[in-house]
């Protein structure tokens, strides 16, 4: 992970935001390794906001992308039954 967000060079910040957003959506890995690499990388403070904006943009989108499919399959059922 570390390799990844030097090698983005000034736009680490927007890959590692990008990172935890595709955990997000998955919710099958856990955000706690982007955590430590942003607490690594970015030091304590920028860290700190750079995963809580992740986190907070990847369940945002994760909450909409949700909601729609769930309307999607919802409308699908009662057209059907």
């Amino acid at each position: 992970m570390m390799g990844i967000l030097s090698q983005a060079g000034i736009f680490s910040i927007f890959v590692s935001i990008l990172i935890n957003i595709l955990i997000s959506i998955t919710g099958v890995l856990p955000s706690a390794f982007i955590t430590f690499a942003n607490l690594s990388y970015f030091g304590l403070y920028g860290g700190f906001i750079v995963s809580i904006i992740g986190e907070a943009l990847g369940a945002i989108i994760s909450f909409v992308l949700y909601r729609k499919g769930l309307k999607k399959w919802r409308l699908k059922k009662t057209q059907q039954g």
